[in-house]
């Protein structure tokens, strides 16, 4: 195999800035000035002999020779760009120091020569040929060119990567006029955005998903590089979303037609794979790990070119999550520690990552895959407008059912664990997995970082948060302030409504100047702004307009401040804003309060929902379920079915502040009865918001015991101070019991252990597909708890797949399946005939799950690249497959009959 890289090249200038200073002239400093670094496309190639490094002797990397010092000038067109290096802390508040780049300098222009150095044993027809376009003159100069790019040249696949604009001038044309079908274009998120709508980094994962697909449909991006064989985009070390028009993995080939194209499909590229970093966002990795490094994109499209090189053994997934990973690892590592400064300081452990050792952690694994909903989702009954990019229910399912079984997982097993692939936000103590939350704590935290950085900006910044009582928004800001500035900012909190005059308001105001004196930016939350009629609106105005405030006949000044206007009347921004509302009386009154006045000195909302459903004013957003059971619409569908979610992360975190005695040092489980977690997420209303819930469980008699039953509930007095009158009838309500999950979970496994005992596999210490060894192959009692815990989550949606096909469960009033009513058994008849239906759904669970976790449809299984043969839908299924899915269904009657429960039609 033959790899060609070709492009802009350059050398690194790196300037060191001392620790410290010589006293002297004649003074001997321990570092050097200056070091030199190959940048460019010399760069890039050392990379991709890293990548590529597993398929020596294989695999030959050639690049152009590097000039000497005496010869560059006359040689080669090439640049100089210039960095000043100094030691940063590794992480925020960290001792260990790390070079990093303080500041770059920029780069010269490319010296003019008439005679281009020519690659070393330059082919025409590489396996892959890499391109690092810089802008530095490669792209418009045909003559430095390499031979894959001239007449005659066939590369087999060619990656260009562009990290000034989208791609541009002879270079472009030519790829675009002869190289379309074969080639793969890299870019960072800052050209991509530079031509789209992708305009805030605090956008969550799943907006930009979004807007990111809409931009290859019908953007700039659509016409200019829609026909490429594929577009990769990526979010600095956090994100990389892939376009193309590959055949996705995902079943078996249907023949001959796409292979002989190299699986292309016809028409423009789509989405293909998104891979997301589920703790952080674009940027916010790096905010906490002062300094520069340089070569992110170089770093990741070098794991692409090991991808391009050999698909097979190097999926995609594996591709971008170890190019992610890679670029943390540089970020990290930086020019090394404080002995010495060297910009190849990384080497090692980026190749450590690009090919992880046997036994060592996978470093993709840090990264969640987002895929196309049109793969998955319709055995659950989803809909064609239920297809938008929605993360949460990639992991959770659409249905509240589904919702309910996984905000159940994570009262037991926690967040970290339930919801260890979904985007999230959190601060402190403070967690979110709302998109519409993470949005905009994210924004407001970009707010605060550049209101910091920034001298020149005076006046103070200042921030909404509305949310209903008790929802916890002043939680949530005080959590991001803590995260962001330690003990180092002045937190002043003020309560609006109880203020008697506008003395007692600039009597605050002088205390947020006597911090600003101190040299702090103090914090000020005023609680409660919008109470009293809006009378208080327009003294706040000359503040946040001007930063100073007249008393008597004197203005005072301020500092920098951070204002944060928490509401106490509404619940949220879009009730508090009448400035363009409907009815012209509103905006008039909200005009003279000075309303619009106060909002358009706002530079940023948030609006926290609490544990209560968001409620929305349409009663056709009941949903199926509703109609089936007949419940009241507001009671269950809401169209927030992730207030379920938001309430089991609030009741968890309780239990772990509170009364770790509950949950098991071991395992993690926390120990609670079914019927407590079924009244806690169920229950229609908290009266208090998030205070209640949290009332609740502390009125509860939890000093010492080892289970939370429902004997240590509060009293039903106690309760109604705090919950609506339907808690006690949910807790009441019939529950699967942890005996019956259990037996549930055993009958899943065993029903899949006998199919492929049957098919001739027998129990192995490693999984060999071909000698059908597995090391799962053993009864259920011998599993491991890990793997007990994967049977454990199909069996807990058990009621929700069965609501899906028409059925429920009930306690039954025999264990013996002999003695079945004539009743019970027609119901096991009618099951029956949903048994496929059921099969279906069963495997699409599967599915997902093995989606989000990155895998690709694969003849054989192997776990380390993300493989599988069943990565397809049910119907391109083998029989086998599909077997085991039937024979799982086929179980679910008698474990439930033998736990006590029965099968009964919805409505009976």
């Amino acid at each position: 195999m033959k790899i060609v890289v070709a492009g802009d090249v350059l050398f690194d200038c790196n300037l060191v800035r001392q620790p410290r200073v010589p006293a002297n002239y004649h003074e001997q400093i321990p570092h050097a000035v200056q070091k030199r670094s190959p940048g460019g496309a010399w760069y890039l190639t050392e990379l991709v002999r890293l990548a590529c490094s597993d398929k020596e002797p294989g695999a030959e990397v050639l690049t152009y020779p590097r000039p000497t010092m005496q010869h560059e000038g006359e040689t080669f067109p090439f640049s100089r760009a210039y960095s000043i290096w100094s030691l940063h802390p590794r992480e925020e508040e960290s001792e260990e120091r790390v070079w990093r780049i303080q500041e770059f300098l920029g780069c010269e222009e490319p010296t003019k020569t008439a005679e281009p150095l020519e690659i070393d044993q330059d082919v025409a027809d590489p396996d892959l040929l890499v391109i690092d376009d810089l802008a530095q003159g490669f792209r418009n100069h045909e003559e430095l060119w390499p031979a894959a790019l001239r007449d005659g040249g066939k590369p087999k696949r060619i990656i260009l990567k562009t990290v000034v604009s989208l791609p541009e001038g002879p270079l472009w044309e030519y790829l675009r006029r002869e190289h379309l079908d074969r080639l793969t274009v890299v870019m960072p998120a800052v050209v991509f955005r530079a031509h789209s709508k992708l305009m805030s980094q605090s956008f969550s994962w799943d907006h930009i998903i979004e807007l990111a697909t809409q931009e290859f449909e019908e953007g700039v991006a659509a016409k200019e590089l829609g026909m490429c064989r594929r577009v990769v985009v990526q979010f600095g070390e956090a994100g990389a979303a892939s376009f193309t028009r590959c055949r996705l993995r995902f079943g078996p080939p249907l023949g001959d037609e796409l292979k002989a194209t190299g699986d292309l499909a016809p028409g423009k590229v789509s989405f293909e794979r998104f891979l997301f970093h589920p703790e952080d966002m674009e940027g916010s990795w790096l905010a906490r790990r002062p300094g520069h490094v340089v070569g992110s994109t170089s770093i990741f499209t070098a794991a692409l070119a090991r991808h391009e090189l050999d698909p097979e053994s190097y999926p995609l997934f594996l591709a971008l999550g170890r190019g992610l990973a890679a670029t943390r690892v540089n970020h990290d590592v930086g020019g090394g520690r404080e002995s010495d400064l060297s910009p190849t300081a990384a080497n090692e452990e980026l190749l450590r990552t690009y090919h992880p050792e046997p036994g060592q952690p996978e470093p993709a694994d840090a990264y969640s895959a987002a895929f196309p909903r049109s793969l998955t989702g319709r055995a659950t009954g989803d809909t064609e407008e239920d297809l938008d990019p929605d993360l949460l229910s990639d992991l959770t399912g659409r249905r509240l059912a589904y919702v309910a079984a996984k905000a159940t997982d994570v009262v037991y097993r926690g967040a970290d664990r339930a919801l260890a692939a979904v985007p999230k936000a959190r601060y402190g103590e403070y967690l979110t997995v709302d998109r519409e939350e993470i949005e905009r704590i994210n924004a407001i935290r970009s707010s605060i970082l550049s209101y910091q950085d920034d001298p020149s900006d005076v006046r103070p910044l200042s921030i909404a948060v509305f949310g209903p009582p008790g929802s916890g928004k002043s939680f949530a800001i005080k959590q991001l302030a803590a995260e962001l500035f330690g003990r180092r900012k002045a937190i002043l909190e003020v309560n609006v409504s109880q203020l008697g005059g506008i003395g007692d308001l600039h009597t605050e105001f002088h205390k947020v100047r006597d911090a600003s004196v101190r040299g702090q930016i103090p914090l000020v939350f005023w609680d409660e702004f919008d109470s009293s009629d809006l009378k208080w609106l327009k003294d706040f105005l000359a503040p946040m307009q001007d930063a100073e405030f007249q008393a008597a006949s004197t203005t005072h000044p301020f500092g920098k401040a951070i204002f944060v206007f928490a509401g106490g009347t509404c619940s949220n921004f879009e009730t508090f804003n009448k400035t363009n509302h409907e009815l012209q009386a509103v905006r008039e009154t909200f005009a003279r309060c000075k309303g619009p006045d106060f909002v358009s000195r706002l530079r940023g909302f948030v609006n926290i929902k609490g544990p209560n459903p968001v409620r929305l004013s349409d009663p056709k957003a009941v949903s199926s379920e509703a109609e089936e059971s007949g419940e009241e619409w507001e009671k269950l569908a809401l169209r927030d079915p992730a207030h379920l979610i938001r309430r089991a992360v609030m009741a968890r975190s309780i239990l772990e502040r509170e009364y770790p005695n509950l949950i098991a040092a071991k395992t993690g489980l926390a120990s609670i009865s079914p019927s407590i977690v079924r009244g806690l997420l169920k229950v229609e209303e908290y009266s208090h918001g998030a205070r209640s819930l949290e009332s609740v469980v502390k009125m509860s008699t939890l000093a010492r015991p080892s289970q939370y039953s429902v004997a240590d509930l509060p009293s039903p007095d106690q309760l109604t101070l705090h919950v609506s009158s339907d808690f006690l009838e949910k807790v009441q309500a019939w529950q699967l019991k942890v005996e019956a999950i259990e037996a549930l979970a055993e009958a899943v496994h065993e029903a899949w252990r006998s199919e492929r005992e049957r098919e001739g596999w027998s129990h192995g210490k490693e999984r060999d597909d071909e000698a059908k060894k597995h090391q799962l192959l053993k009864p259920y009692a011998e599993l491991s708890e890990e793997a007990k815990e994967g049977n454990r989550l199909t069996a807990r949606l058990t009621e929700a797949k069965l609501l899906e096909v028409g059925f429920t469960i009930k306690p039954g009033e025999t264990t013996d399946p002999s003695a079945l009513t004539e009743e019970e058994r027609k119901v096991r008849e009618e099951f029956s005939a949903k048994a496929e239906d059921l099969a279906k759904i069963e495997h699409d669970i599967w599915l997902r799950n093995r989606l989000l976790a990155g895998y690709e449809w694969a003849e054989q299984s192997d776990d380390t690249l993300r493989q599988n043969p069943d990565i397809a839908p049910f119907e391109m299924l083998g029989s086998k497959g599909q077997q085991i899915d039937r024979a799982i269904v086929r179980s679910i009657p008698e474990a439930l009959a033998k736990s006590g429960y029965q099968l009964v039609r919805t409505g009976r």
